[in-house]
């Protein structure tokens, strides 16, 4: 009898420590099981933030600013003269002699004046027109003794006094008469006009500066100076 209960007592111990071996198996599976499956998402957590990254790059545009300056460019004149002895003007005090001064082809003819290098008003020399009441019949002018084709416009600088104004006149082609243009009262401090001339100024055109007495008459010589003339096109 004692020979079947250790039979059976070992048979037991065996199945018992059988069980504890097979239950230790398992929970080791599971353990690693676990552990795998947890590094598997930790790995697609940083995979999927990777590609959000990529994803997100936005790409950068550069814009380049381009300043453009226009420099304005100044109208070529049809005609330009500052009196000056490069320019075969010279001088003299003779003012009762009818004469032409000037480069050939562009010569000026005046009476009652002359080119002066006393007080210029730019450069060396001007054009001067002078009256003396000793002579008052006789006034003075200057005119250019060649043509320019198709005037827009005529500018100057001058100087004056005693209430003495400057005429402006203009003649088209082979006419004999002058058109006056403007008539202008320069002061003592020298400054710029510009007289702009209508269409009907065309074709082949000269100009002339003639002074114009006040009323009353002055009592002392006078004179106007003028200098820098340019003669522009039209528009």
């Amino acid at each position: 009898m004692i020979k079947r209960v250790s039979r059976r007592f070992f048979t037991a111990l065996i199945a018992l420590m059988t069980f504890f071996v097979l239950s230790a198996c398992t929970n080791l599976t599971s353990s690693t099981s676990t552990t795998v499956s947890a590094a598997i998402t930790t790995s697609s957590v940083s995979t999927t933030s990777s590609e959000s990254t990529t994803t997100s790059e936005t790409p950068t545009t550069t814009t380049t600013s381009i300043s453009v300056t226009t420099t304005e460019v100044p109208v070529a004149a049809l005609y330009e003269t500052g009196f000056e002895p490069i320019e075969g003007f010279m001088t003299d005090e003779v003012m009762m002699t009818y004469r032409f001064r000037g480069a050939v082809g562009y010569q000026w003819g005046f009476l009652y004046g002359c080119v002066s290098s006393g007080e210029p008003l730019s450069g060396s020399q001007s054009m001067l027109l002078s009256w003396d009441p000793a002579h008052p019949d006789y006034v003075g002018f200057a005119f250019m003794n060649f043509s320019v084709v198709d005037p827009g416009a005529i500018v100057f600088i001058a100087q004056g006094g005693e209430g003495l104004s400057l005429q402006i006149a203009y003649q088209v082609g082979d006419e004999f008469g002058w058109h006056q243009a403007a008539v202008i009262m320069p002061d003592e401090t020298a400054r710029e006009f510009r007289v702009e001339l209508g269409q009907e100024v065309a074709g082949q055109v000269k100009f002339r500066f003639m002074l114009v007495l006040p009323d009353p008459i002055p009592t002392v010589t006078s004179d106007i100076r003028f200098d820098q003339v340019r003669i522009l096109p039209k528009d």
